[in-house]
């Protein structure tokens, strides 16, 4: 199955080479590992220490003082 499924990405175009197809797949395995790890309630006490720490910045205003200090 698996092996259909990169040979036609590879085909269409969706991957350069099997290397980067193995690439792609070891980077998703990581990543599911990485998630696998999480203790759900860890991250929820996370948000919700967010929450509480005060009001919210807008994403494009955060962006934009980034941008600024960096010129």
């Amino acid at each position: 199955m698996f092996v259909r499924a990169w040979k036609r990405a590879l085909a269409g175009g969706a991957f350069g080479s099997v290397s980067d197809v193995l690439d792609a797949a070891v980077a998703a395995w990581q990543a599911e590992q990485m998630l696998a790890d999480w203790d759900v309630e860890a991250v929820r006490a996370a948000v919700e220490e967010g929450r509480a720490s005060g009001p919210t910045i807008p994403a494009d205003e955060v962006f934009d003082r980034v941008l600024h200090a960096a010129r």
